[in-house]
């Protein structure tokens, strides 16, 4: 299981989610295993060209495009 979930082609973070849920299942059977450990990663920040946001606001209804 430990070989499954650490090549599965997802990111770190949802390996570690992946890992704590088959770890509670472990605990429940009353088994034992050594769970991996997965970093998190930090994503940059999206930030809209000007562009974007005036298209965003054009096609946004009246009363939501003056916010």
């Amino acid at each position: 299981m430990k070989t499954l979930i650490c090549t599965y082609p997802v990111s770190e973070g949802r390996k570690g989610l992946l890992a704590d849920a088959y770890d509670y299942y472990v605990q429940w059977k009353g088994l034992t295993w050594i769970k991996p450990k997965f970093v998190r990663e930090d994503k940059p920040i999206f930030v809209p060209l000007e562009k974007k946001l005036d298209q965003l606001i054009a096609n946004a209804y009246e009363k939501m495009s003056v916010f």
